[in-house]
């Protein structure tokens, strides 16, 4: 995806001057708003944080922003690549998750978990381990005409606390370093060659445990997709305000995920330092399966 945007976006690296924009992000000024923070009811969907200000994602192709007064716009990028950025995926057809993703071999390797859980962080402790990152945050899949689940790679980077930077010993270029929320100051590495250009179809999805050993639990069918649907985007914008139509597609994606790819609780160790001992484990699923 080509963006051109009235500001800059360190994340993202620069494209060609001839490359055709597929999304335009542009500063506005709204005259009438929705009440409500989140408003996914309409064709426009608009998001609204008081520290950074209001996202308008239209169908068409643009995202118009107001910054709040005050704010800092070194914060911008945090929305914008996040909910924003899978509000726009959304609506191009794909489903997405709150996840990070890395390729092991011609697969996709699938980390869901709550704020906690260290998606970012057993990501980039594989990757370290050999394994390419695929997305960090949002996950992206779309679908191929056979129903196949296919994770398109996002840009080279992987956000770390401190500690993880310390303990995991990824070769990689630190380009920021930000207060993401109070008290947890994360930095944002670029991965470079351990990157995956290309998308890749979901070869396992793991939820996220922290234990003493690397396990890993198949999950039930219900449960599969009890947790898929848990740890999508858009239920964390009330599906119940959203059309009939879109909540019904979402629900579709997330059973074609959770019934046609295996779904498991994966148990890796609390030490950080230890993390990619689980990797074996995840290897053995992915030959098994």
């Amino acid at each position: 995806m080509t963006i051109s945007s009235d500001f800059p976006v360190p994340e993202l690296g620069p494209a060609s001057p001839a490359a055709p924009v597929d999304l335009t992000i542009s500063r506005a000024r709204f005259e009438e708003l929705p009440p409500q923070s989140f408003d996914f009811s309409g064709p426009i969907k608009w998001l609204h944080w008081e520290a950074v200000g209001r996202f308008a994602v239209h169908p068409s192709g643009l995202v118009e922003f107001e910054p709040s007064p005050g704010a800092d716009e070194r914060l911008i990028s945090f929305p914008l690549l996040g909910p924003v950025m899978a509000t726009v995926l959304e609506q191009r057809g794909m489903l997405v998750l709150h996840a990070s993703a890395i390729a092991l071999e011609d697969r996709a390797v699938i980390f869901l978990g709550n704020k906690t859980a260290g998606k970012s962080t057993t990501a980039a402790a594989m990757v370290a381990a050999g394994c390419r990152l695929l997305s960090d945050d949002v996950v992206a899949i779309s679908f191929d005409a056979e129903g196949r689940g296919w994770v398109l790679p996002a840009f080279d980077q992987i956000k770390l606390s401190d500690e993880a930077t310390r303990d995991i010993g990824l070769s990689s270029e630190m380009i920021d370093q930000r207060d993401l929320f109070p008290g947890v100051i994360k930095s944002q590495h670029r991965i470079g060659p351990g990157f995956a250009a290309e998308r890749m179809e979901v070869g396992l999805i793991c939820i996220l445990d922290r234990d003493s050993e690397p396990v890993l639990m198949p999950a039930s069918g219900a449960e599969a997709l009890e947790r898929v649907i848990q740890f999508s985007y858009l239920v964390r914008f009330r599906l119940e305000d959203m059309p009939r139509e879109v909540v019904a597609k979402h629900l579709r994606q997330c059973s074609a995920v959770a019934t046609r790819y295996p779904v498991a609780q994966l148990t890796v160790p609390s030490s950080i330092s230890r993390l990619a001992e689980a990797l074996p484990v995840i290897r053995d699923a992915i030959q098994s399966d």
